[in-house]
């Protein structure tokens, strides 16, 4: 779910730091507003690192702020990482949230063209029918 950009594989997910894993705990047993906070110090921290602010994203779409949630998983993609290929799934699911079903739509529908980024993915057949089911089901 979230940690530091040193990993063994670009696709692994990195270690986690001991304040990751207290923010993740609190995520599993669904105290969103905390992990949050730590997310919002993790960030801060390493303002660089995509896993951060995946995680600081998926808070806020489970505490329905789903602009908030929209913006962090922007910031995810844009960093890039390995672990996280599916952020734009969770970007076009807070933008439909946010009222937006027609920036989601344009998230998906963009994955679905361009068919190298989906290469790119290790998982990508998995991706793609994702994306087409979840465009389907708007």
């Amino acid at each position: 779910m979230l940690g530091d950009s040193r990993s063994s594989s670009p696709l692994d997910p990195p270690p986690l730091s001991q304040e990751t894993q207290t923010a993740s705990e609190a995520f599993i047993n669904g105290r969103f507003s905390e992990a949050l906070e730590t997310s919002e110090r993790l960030v801060t921290q390493q303002p660089c690192e995509a896993w951060s602010w995946r995680f600081r994203g998926e808070c806020f779409l489970f505490l329905q702020r789903f602009e908030d949630a929209a913006h962090c998983f922007e910031k995810a993609i844009s960093l890039g990482a390995g672990g996280t290929e599916d952020t734009f799934l969770w970007q076009a699911l807070a933008l439909h949230h946010a009222g937006d079903p027609q920036g989601a739509r344009s998230i998906l529908e963009s994955f679905l063209a361009d068919e190298p980024i989906a290469d790119t993915h290790q998982c990508h057949g998995e991706l793609i029918s994702k994306a087409r089911n979840t465009l389907s089901s708007m």
